[in-house]
């Protein structure tokens, strides 16, 4: 007797798609390549763009995993940030990171009021 689950084949799926990218993952380092490169463009080959195995239209789906996997990012980086690291670059990166933001801004606003005349 054989018993099927509707989730052998999602599981299966994913499985498979890890293993990958753990192989991509120690090619990127051999090729001297981000590994988030690599990744997207495993992605973009076994997706819908090239290969098709992989068909993904849940547009709430992909925000929510790409907002989970921001917190992950996030709270993986303040773990292994060393404190003395964070006393030496964190006033640097402070500053660059605000006025990053800033203009940023600024060149979306200037941008809002040149091509669509919002005022």
């Amino acid at each position: 007797m054989s018993l099927a689950l509707p989730v052998d084949v999602p599981v299966l799926v994913v499985g498979a798609l890890l293993a990958a990218a753990v192989l991509v993952a120690g090619l990127s380092d051999r090729l001297r390549v981000p590994g988030a490169l690599v990744s997207l463009g495993l992605g973009m080959v076994l997706g819908s763009d090239v290969l098709g195995w992989v068909d993904f239209d849940d547009v709430d789906m992909a925000r929510n995993l790409g907002v989970v996997a921001l917190v992950v990012i996030l709270f993986e980086g303040g773990l292994t940030t060393k404190p003395d690291a964070l006393r030496r670059r964190g006033p640097a990166g402070f500053i660059l990171s605000n006025l990053g933001v800033l203009l940023t801004a600024a060149v979306t606003a200037s941008a809002l009021v040149v091509l669509l005349d919002v005022g």
